[in-house]
């Protein structure tokens, strides 16, 4: 003690090992949820942390899905005198699938004889749309040992990313009470939006036709206060492109106010607004991978709890592809579509800034209820007309296959890249 994790420290998909046992399944991201307490979150649902169903062969089943165990905590000598909680963040559903009345999210500490006790469950479907603090009281002797540990267990459908509990902000702690709502940290939160103003990446010779209009006017994202105490913070804002090294300006601002937090309902949060300048690459330069950061200069570090780092919330950053592709999304999956009918199709639409080549397509299928692997399907390439798509410019007959990482993506090129000059499709069928 203290344990403290909000998920902000994980460098990859899954929980930071520093704090919890590998292979919990649960997925770190910070995009399922929009009013979480601070930078990621913890989702509990029924795929694994490749992304693949839990059960793949029954459709409906139900059973432990995600659990997410804790590294060994030392306990001994400790007594109920000792006033140790836990406290977390909990919200179901988010941006996910609601969880039913029959799925639940559990907590369970490990006792000495190292068996595992249900210490709290909340079930689905009665749920709103605001994350809930947990307090839980450790008192029983059997928990105070050198080998404590608690774990986090989802139970419903595990055929697909079905009935979603987010977990957040996970403290455990002596010398609290139940009141012990509040906590000296300011954190940064959603996700900065897009760098451009109609996508997420695009080839940089695309870019470069016209910066002005491809780029956003501004980026967002907001600013958390976690503490019943007003707070007045700066920030510094950079742009620098990952592969040349080049730095394409800085935004420093020390105007940052934050109202207290009062411990129940949204969280008093600031949007932070920077404005972006256009980027003028050298000519010679094909691809770019820009980097935008936000940085809150904070206080955090002056917290009265010892040991708790609690500076590490407090940057938050994105990149922006410039390359040679198109992408509306920004690689993370809130929910995956379907069309159920025998030729049916679906197409998007992509607007060049000047004529181009399209060399194929790259799209991620998600596995939920029944494994298509190995059944065909057609992905095809529109020509417009009056703002709908029109000809088949060429398509390919592809297998389906399955990515082998969640959000994963597979490339599904044309014979021959495709001459376009204006707006095209891309589609399948």
């Amino acid at each position: 003690m203290p344990f403290l994790d909000d998920f902000s420290t994980a460098k990859t998909a899954g929980p930071d090992t520093t704090y919890w046992m590998p292979g919990s399944g649960v997925y770190i991201n910070n995009t399922l949820t929009t009013n979480h307490p601070s930078l990621n979150v913890a989702t509990f649902d029924g795929v694994n942390a490749t992304g693949s169903p839990y059960n793949f062969i029954v459709p409906l089943s139900q059973g432990f899905t995600d659990t997410l165990t804790s590294q060994p905590i030392n306990l001994a000598g400790k007594t109920a005198r000792d006033s140790i909680y836990i406290s977390f963040y909990w919200e179901g559903k988010g941006l996910g699938e609601k969880p039913d009345s029959s799925d639940y999210i559990s907590l369970e500490f490990l006792n000495s004889s190292q068996n595992w006790s249900t210490v709290w469950t909340q079930n689905g479907y009665v749920i709103d749309t605001v994350f809930k603090q947990q307090f839980i009281a450790i008192k029983d002797p059997g928990f105070f040992h050198n080998g404590f540990q608690f774990r986090f267990r989802g139970y419903g459908r595990s055929s697909g990313p079905y009935d979603t509990w987010h977990l957040d902000y996970v403290y455990l702690n002596d010398k609290r009470t139940a009141n012990d709502k509040f906590i000296r940290d300011i954190t940064v939160r959603k996700p900065l939006t897009p760098f451009l103003k109609n996508y997420t990446s695009m080839p940089l010779r695309q870019y470069k036709v016209n910066p002005m209009l491809a780029t956003a006017a501004t980026v967002s994202t907001d600013i958390v206060n976690l503490n019943n105490r007003e707070n007045s913070n700066s920030f510094t804002f950079t742009v620098r492109d990952r592969l040349s090294g080049a730095n394409y300006g800085v935004i420093n601002d020390n105007s940052v106010y934050i109202a207290p937090y009062t411990g129940t309902g949204p969280f008093k949060n600031q949007e932070r607004i920077m404005k972006l300048n256009p980027i003028t690459f050298g000519a010679s330069l094909t691809s770019a991978s820009l980097q935008y950061k936000l940085v809150v200069k904070t206080t955090d570090a002056d917290n009265p709890i010892k040991f708790l780092n609690l500076n590490r919330n407090d940057t938050i950053s994105a990149n922006v592809d410039l390359s040679d592709y198109y992408a509306f999304d920004d690689g993370s999956a809130e929910y995956g579509v379907q069309i159920p009918q025998k030729l049916g199709r679906a197409a998007v639409r992509y607007v060049l800034s000047k004529p181009d080549t399209i060399g194929g397509v790259r799209l991620s299928l998600v596995p939920f209820n029944k494994d298509i692997s190995g059944q065909s399907f057609t992905v095809q390439l529109y020509s417009n007309k009056n703002g709908k798509p029109d000809q088949v410019l060429t398509q390919r007959s592809v297998s389906a296959t399955y990515p082998d990482s969640r959000n994963g993506f597979l490339e599904y090129e044309f014979g021959n890249p495709v001459a376009v000059a204006d707006t095209f499709y891309i589609g399948w069928l």
